[in-house]
């Protein structure tokens, strides 16, 4: 089932991709991506409401998970050798003249959330591994865990690929990832900038995921 995200809608939208200490961006050119390594701008995390869904395997290969909801598609598997969860999220019909946001949470509440965002801002792909305290901004983890690995607009298509630890240790700010837990799909667009992101304009969808079940 698809929605027509109206004008009005985007005047409500947002997006951020970091790996490790430093903020990684693709700049996006036609059909052309060039990545640039800078310093890392701490951003604030939008808070996530829920509502539930069913996992789905990828019938191709009973190793990967799916999941879907209209314009927006998220792969992912655990590697056992590398502990780490390969994400591939990519989204449709993505409008290239907004700044916007979108990603994936962990967690069942605002409070402790766990959360990869995003953004995508003139053209550039970020990617951020931030946190929540409750029902107010969030903020960039101190600590990068999240890698990014590639990403592309083509064809109002992007598409974003990065790895996370199943477990880090740092409790408060990374959720463990391993056995059952609750993850949150940002499903909707919300506008962005660079220090800033809005609420979401729809609301992520909450579904539990078993890593046991997409393990390579």
């Amino acid at each position: 089932m698809f929605k027509v995200i109206s004008f009005a809608t985007f005047i409500i939208l947002a997006v951020n991709v970091i790996a490790e200490n430093h903020e990684a961006t693709i700049n996006v050119h036609q059909d052309a991506s060039r990545m640039q390594v800078r310093p890392m701008n701490h951003a604030n995390l939008p808070h996530m409401a829920v509502r539930r869904e069913t996992p789905k395997r990828k019938k191709a290969d009973s190793n990967v998970c799916s999941f879907n909801d209209m314009d927006y598609k998220l792969q992912f598997f655990f590697n056992s050798k590398t502990n780490r969860v390969h994400f591939d999220l990519t989204y449709s019909n993505f409008p290239q003249h907004y700044d916007l946001w979108t990603g994936v949470a962990f967690g069942k509440s605002m409070f402790g959330l766990d959360a990869v965002i995003v953004r995508v801002l003139g053209g550039r792909i970020i990617v951020s591994d931030e946190f929540t305290r409750g029902y107010g901004p969030s903020m960039a983890d101190l600590v990068q865990d999240v890698k990014m690995v590639g990403g592309s607009i083509q064809n109002g298509v992007l598409r974003v690929q990065f790895t996370k630890p199943v477990e880090t240790g740092q409790q408060g700010y990374d959720a463990s990832l391993a056995g059952c837990t609750t993850w949150q799909f940002i499903t909707g667009l919300s506008l962005a900038s660079p220090n800033h992101v809005s609420k979401h304009t729809r609301f992520p969808i909450r579904q539990e995921v078993c890593l046991d079940r997409c393990t390579q």
